[in-house]
């Protein structure tokens, strides 16, 4: 009876190291540093989400997992509850605008509320795909003095 005790309160022993040490490396993994990765595609924000509209199969392994610098002007910038995302709109959908979203990061989030609607702006972030709607991307950051 003793051996099986000793037994089981090994094997919890050793599960509860484990699960320290897989909790340790999941939220301690080195994160990317979007601001400071290098740019892979630099592109007019119109033409990605015209390119993602009008095909997105093809669209899709060009832009789709890297860093791209779009450029164009934008319509509004939404605030949902801590997250700033960057609107560009080209065109009415039956659910709202369509275009692309860029949820900023949270250092760039105040200068993105500053961007003036009619002016040129350049933002980097990691593309994340296409919703049939809108071209998603992340980690946003604003390009250059705005």
């Amino acid at each position: 009876m003793k051996k099986a005790i000793l037994i089981i309160a090994g094997l919890i022993i050793l599960g509860g190291i484990a699960a320290f040490v897989g909790y340790k490396y999941y939220y301690n993994k080195p994160h990317t540093d979007y601001v400071e990765t290098k740019t892979e595609v630099q592109i007019n924000a119109k033409r990605l989400w015209v390119d993602y509209s009008m095909n997105k199969d093809i669209a899709g392994p060009k832009y789709t997992g890297k860093v791209i610098e779009v450029t164009g002007s934008i319509m509004r910038v939404e605030v949902v509850n801590d997250l700033t995302i960057v609107v560009f709109a080209y065109k009415r959908g039956d659910f709202g605008d369509e275009g692309i979203r860029v949820t900023m990061l949270p250092e760039y989030a105040q200068a993105a509320k500053g961007i003036n609607p009619f002016k040129n702006v350049t933002i980097k972030g990691l593309c994340t795909g296409y919703n049939d709607q809108d071209v998603i991307m992340e980690n946003g950051s604003i390009v250059g003095a705005q």
